[in-house]
This record gives C-alpha cells, structure tokens and sequence, in this order.
C-alpha cells in the first residue's frame, strides 16, 4: 500500500512540474511536494457537473486537457458545471491559499 501511494505521489510531482512549466506559472510551491494533496472528483466520467470533495475554499478551477488547452471555471458550493467542456481527459488543478489539489477528470 505504502508503495502504491508513493507512486501516485511521484506521478502527481511530476503532473503538477510539468503542467507548471508548460504554462508559464512561477510558484515556488508548485515544486514542494508537502503542499501537493489529490482530491476525488465525481461523478467520474461526468456530461454535466462534478462535485469536488476537499476541505478548502476555492471560487474556480483550472482543467488543462490532453491539448494543451486551459479551461477555468467557476465554483458554486463545491460544483462545477463542465457542460461546456469537449469531451475528453483533463487535468484538474484547485489552488487554496496553502495546497495544491489535483484530480483526473473524463467528460463524455
């Protein structure tokens, strides 16, 4: 178990560096891995909304697809409305005041 969750943990580092540098972001907190938490986002695929299960507040969401292309969207009591979205994997990155929380996400 130790070992599996080391290597989720390895594959989100490199996740977040990597969607970091392509997108020009400079925080210095991006690359500290203490400040890096997974969060569930579901239902999973989703067509319309997806509720985001973390225990911070945040007022948007930034969802990176396999194109490169950055969507933000808005947040309403931990709801996202992905409706206008293409259909697709992406990439979901909340920032709170002290974490970074990342989740996968397959819109139909």
């Amino acid at each position: 178990m130790k070992i599996k969750y080391a290597l989720v943990l390895i594959q989100f580092f490199f996740l977040n560096v990597m969607f970091s540098q392509q997108n020009n972001i400079e925080d210095e907190n991006v690359t500290n891995s203490n400040l890096i938490s997974f969060v569930n986002a579901f239902p999973n695929p989703s067509e319309d909304f997806i509720k985001i299960n973390v225990d911070a507040n945040f007022r948007e969401v930034t969802l990176k697809a396999k194109t490169n292309e950055l969507f933000k969207l808005p947040v309403d009591n931990k709801i996202v409305d992905i409706t206008t979205l293409p259909k697709g994997i992406y990439t979901i990155r909340i920032d709170t005041v002290d974490r970074i929380y990342f989740s996968k996400l397959f819109k139909k």
